[in-house]
């Protein structure tokens, strides 16, 4: 058949590479006509992003970020009992404080739709691009969650864009700049927490350092947004998520459906984390794995779990793909070759 001949020329690398393009490009239609219908209507379906200028209306008028008040925009339904769909750390409602205050409710939260599609899409077509057999294997192993994180307006686009990228960076010598990232997002969403315990377990201090005071120039901010109330809020409703079963993918979840009792619940938390702590020490040497290993660790520990959460774990395809090192980090770096690397 002439496309099999054509992908006889091209070679295994590059065919797995269009492949995940192609197959991506379908399941992004996929989401949009036949999976997710009411996807059609822009103010249906960016509920996230809706639920972050609705979190930073709260704010500005001194009510509370985890529960509703008279006359807040309610966005989506309650979750886990709760007062509030709410489910992040403080640090995002913070962030849309100024942008509920200033600009209108329709065209912010379209635009940042439209720019976390494009800004993801257009990563994604890069990496396939430059990337080899490793970033495709990731790209349609995580097909679903990224076409749904695409288009969906959450948050997640970005964080996926900042993980995969501070593992480019890191390669490529900019230390500093990858843990500013890790730090900001750590306070952001809490999960890439365990990214600033691979570099100090792999001695990165350079890069641990920024981590160290971006985070607490972003903790600083969402404390003078937020207050310290809401931190504790933030708290509480992990608790109340993970006695409620958490998200049904999640391992609380899975947990939860074959009838572990509640206080066994939040014992899965600190469990995994524990773990994945230990891990990634152990396999220190061995850079990439302790990297996926790190990855892993903040999805699946967390109660609050959903497929824009998984995209992250493309940043773990991402280390064992040597077409996207620099040969000048493969000098000067050689740990980070002890595992051996897929084109």
């Amino acid at each position: 058949m002439p496309g099999l001949r054509v992908f006889a020329a091209w070679g295994p690398d590059l065919s797995l590479r269009v492949t995940a393009a192609i197959a991506l490009v379908l399941a992004v239609a996929w989401v949009v006509i036949s999976a997710r219908p009411w996807a059609q209507d822009p103010m249906t379906f960016i509920l996230d992003t809706s639920n972050y200028y609705a979190a930073g209306e709260r704010l500005n008028v001194g009510h509370s970020l985890y529960a509703y008040g008279p006359g807040d925009r309610h966005v989506l339904a309650l979750l886990f009992g709760l007062q509030s769909p709410y489910l992040y750390p403080p640090l995002i409602g913070v962030l849309w404080r100024p942008v509920a205050a200033f600009l209108p409710f329709e065209p912010v939260v379209i635009a940042w739709w439209a720019a976390g599609l494009v800004s993801l899409l257009g990563f994604l077509g890069w990496l396939l691009w430059r990337g080899g057999r490793a970033t495709a294997l990731g790209v349609l192993v995580l097909l679903v969650p990224l076409a749904i994180t695409a288009w969906s307006g959450n948050v997640g686009t970005f964080m996926t864009i900042a993980v995969v990228g501070c593992w480019l960076l890191l390669e490529r010598g900019h230390d500093r700049a990858a843990g500013a990232i890790i730090g900001i997002t750590t306070v952001l969403k809490l999960s890439p927490v365990f990214l600033g315990w691979w570099l100090l377990v792999t001695r990165r201090w350079n890069a641990f350092g920024a981590a160290i005071v971006a985070g607490l120039a972003s903790l600083a901010v969402s404390l003078a947004g937020a207050g310290l109330a809401a931190h504790f809020d933030f708290l509480r409703v992990g608790d109340a998520a993970a006695r409620a079963g958490g998200i049904q993918a999640s391992i609380v979840g899975i947990l939860s459906a074959i009838g572990a009792p509640p206080d066994a619940l939040v014992l899965v938390a600190p469990i995994v984390s524990i773990a994945g702590v230990v891990l990634v020490w152990a396999l220190r040497r061995h850079e990439r794995a302790a990297w996926a290993v790190a990855i892993a660790t903040g999805v699946f520990a967390s109660p609050i779990f959903n497929l824009t959460n998984v995209t992250v774990l493309l940043a773990a395809f991402v280390a064992f793909d040597s077409r996207l090192a620099p040969r000048a980090a493969a000098i000067e770096r050689p740990a980070l070759h002890a595992v051996p690397a897929v084109t």
